[in-house]
This record gives C-alpha cells, sequence and structure tokens, in this order.
C-alpha cells in the first residue's frame, strides 16, 4: 500500500534510517513494484554511500526477478557511471565481473560484495566454490554477506555454512540469514533462527534483525519479539522500524503505537510517512481517523502529514486544513497541499486555493510569491 517513492524519500532524509537498514528495505520495495522508475531515482541521486547501497538494492531485485532485463540496465548504466562495473557482476556474468575486479582495484570490495551475492541467490554452490578459491581473510570477509544470500534458495546449505565460522562471525550471519528468511516470506523459519539466540549476548540483535522484516506480515510477532529487546538503543531503533512497518498493512495501529515514541524526530519521520502513504491510498478511512483523534496537536499534526497527499483538495479538506491551531503549521500543509494543486491544476487554480486558506496576509503573500 501507499507509495513506495514517497516511502524511499522519507528514508533517504532520515540518517537513522540510512543506519539501521530501512532505507536499504523502501527501496528493495520501490524496485520490486517499479524497477525502472527506482533505478531512474537512483541514478538521479547524487555520489556518495546512500547512492551506493541504493544501487546494490535495486539490482539485487531486477538480477533475481529479472536477469536478463537487469543485465541489459547494467551494461546500459556500465556507459554512464564507473559504478556498472560493480552492477554487471551482480548479474551472473562472473568473467566480466573479474576483468572488471583487477582493471579498477579500488572498487575491489564493493565489487566482490556484489559478486558474491549474486552469485549466492541464483547459484549457491557455485558461490561457496568461488569462495574457497579467495584468500582466507578476503573469503571471510565476504562469507558475512555472501552466506546469508544463500538462504533464499538453500537455507539448509546457509545454516550449515555458518557453523562452520567463530561466534561472532556466525552469530551475524545467522542473524542476516533469520533477515533473509523473514524478507523472502519463510517467517517461521526466520523466527526459529531468531529464537536460537534465546538467552545469549547476540539476542537483542536478532531479534532486531527479524522484527522489522516480519511486522507488516505479522505484526503481533514483531511486537513480541521487541519486548524481548533489552539494549535500550537497539530497542530504541527497531521500535521505530517494526511501527513503520506495521503501518503498511495497520496504518492506524502503526499511528497509535507511533504516538508513545519518546523520540519526537522518530516519531514526526514515522506520522509523515504512514500518514501519507495512508491519504495516498485510502483519503477516506485516513481522513476518517484523523478527525476521530481527540488530542488537537496530535490531530493537527496528521493533517498536516497528509497535505502532501492532497491533489486536489476537497472543501471538507480545506476545511480540516483551516482547523490547525498553530498558524505556522497550518501555513507549513497549506504550503504542502499548494504544491499539488499547482502541478495538476496550474497557478490560477493555486490562487483560487489560497483565497480559501485562514492565513495572515504576509502568509498568503509568501505562499503566492512561492508559486512563480
Amino acid at each position: 500500500m501507499g507509495d513506495p517513492l514517497a516511502a524511499v524519500q522519507v528514508a533517504l532524509a532520515d540518517p537513522q534510517a540510512l543506519q539501521n537498514g530501512e532505507f536499504t528495505m523502501a527501496i528493495q520495495h520501490y524496485a520490486d513494484r517499479d524497477p525502472a522508475a527506482a533505478l531512474e531515482f537512483v541514478k538521479s541521486m547524487p555520489p556518495g554511500g546512500p547512492k551506493n547501497q541504493a544501487l546494490n538494492a535495486v539490482f539485487a531485485e531486477i538480477g533475481a526477478e529479472d536477469p536478463e532485463r537487469g543485465l541489459t540496465l547494467a551494461r546500459q548504466l556500465e556507459t554512464e557511471s564507473g559504478n556498472g562495473r560493480m552492477v554487471v557482476s551482480y548479474l551472473g556474468e562472473p568473467e566480466r565481473a573479474v576483468e572488471a575486479l583487477a582493471s579498477n582495484p579500488t572498487m575491489r570490495l564493493s565489487a566482490e560484495r556484489s559478486l558474491a551475492q549474486g552469485w549466492a541467490r541464483t547459484d549457491p554452490r557455485a558461490a561457496t566454490a568461488w569462495l574457497q578459491t579467495l584468500p582466507p581473510d578476503r573469503a571471510n570477509t565476504l562469507a558475512e554477506k555472501i552466506v546469508p544470500q544463500m538462504a533464499f534458495t538453500d537455507p539448509d546449505l546457509a545454516l550449515s555454512l555458518a557453523e562452520g565460522f567463530d561466534a561472532s562471525a556466525q552469530a551475524n550471519i545467522k542473524h542476516s540469514i533469520a533477515a533473509t528468511l523473514a524478507r523472502s516470506g519463510a517467517f517461521d523459519r526466520a523466527l526459529m533462527v531468531v529464537r536460537s539466540f534465546d538467552g545469549t549476548d547476540e539476542a537483542d540483535r536478532a531479534y532486531a534483525a527479524v522484527a522489522p522484516r516480519i511486522a507488516s506480515s505479522r505484526p503481533d510477532q514483531a511486537l513480541s519479539l521487541l519486548g524481548l529487546i533489552t539494549d535500550p538503543i537497539i530497542k530504541q531503533n527497531t521500535t521505530v522500524s517494526v511501527v513503520r512497518s506495521i503501518g503498511r498493512t495497520e496504518p492506524a495501529r502503526s499511528l497509535a503505537l507511533g504516538m508513545e515514541l519518546s523520540d519526537q524526530g522518530a516519531r514526526s519521520g514515522l506520522e509523515q510517512q504512514v500518514i501519507s502513504d495512508w491519504y495516498s491510498s485510502d483519503s477516506a478511512a485516513a481522513k476518517n481517523w484523523i478527525n476521530q483523534q481527540s488530542d488537537e496537536g496530535a490531530r493537527d499534526r496528521f493533517v498536516a502529514a497528509a497535505a502532501g497527499a492532497m491533489v486536489r483538495p476537497t472543501s471538507s479538506e480545506i476545511a480540516m486544513l483551516n482547523r490547525i491551531s498553530d498558524e505556522s503549521v497550518r501555513a507549513d500543509a497549506f504550503q504542502s497541499a499548494l504544491s499539488n494543486v499547482v502541478i495538476s491544476e496550474g497557478t490560477s487554480a493555486g490562487e483560487s486555493f489560497l483565497k480559501k486558506a485562514e492565513l495572515s496576509d504576509s502568509e498568503i503573500e509568501r505562499l503566492r510569491k512561492q508559486m512563480k
């Protein structure tokens, strides 16, 4: 449900989402829904870590679903960006990938990681054989990436290989295997792997790896895992991810949980994303829920968050905007809706819309200038 591009944009603007995997999950979801559009978005991003992260995620998704199409896109990108060599390695051409590594050593780590992950998903046993040809230090580094990817097609092999590593690496690999299983829909198997860490020092990280990935399909189990986490920082970060994921299928429940978040910034980002997605997909239900909120401050925040999804505001939506008590919040909400009006209907419609806004003359003038 909702707008996957909006979810990507919200996650991209959230430093925490870039660190805890939410951005990767959002871009993967976007690529699953519309791979070509997701690729165009990634190509428009400025160079840097988030772009490389997104590029890997998009091509992993494209390559897994349609290798031939992915390879065609990768070759096109190869002519536009040095990152293309890394991308090609995702899509089943190991000889070209190895050649790229030799000719561009600075990209070796990223390219080897991509090659390992791509092979692991399509042919896990061949990927294992390739891994064994590498020097031990590089093989150990890559194993934490390649073995979990095997869980998409051969989870038994992945779990068996994980047992061959030291305790720390084994824990990291099993956490990732559980997350991979959850992402592929094997929820019960993922939970079984996670609960094998009960009572250990690695338990919190195990619960955190899986809870957000099952939350949209199994919210009660995700919240149960969340309740087991004892480390306050891990719990806070995981809570935000879980609540956001619940918002994809149960937005009202997600927003109710979000109101309990102590981190105001995290709560604000959550509300913006969930309300915007909900309003875009079912404005009547979202509007009804917003109007039922008894807390005026919360209701005003929700209306402001919904404003960006009001493409052609109706009289009832304009009334909702005008009921926002704080004028600065009200002005920002009108500004969000105004942008949509101007894009969809032009500046004359924007002028008509502004005449219905209960704002000070100075605010009206400010918004009018922004239309030009």
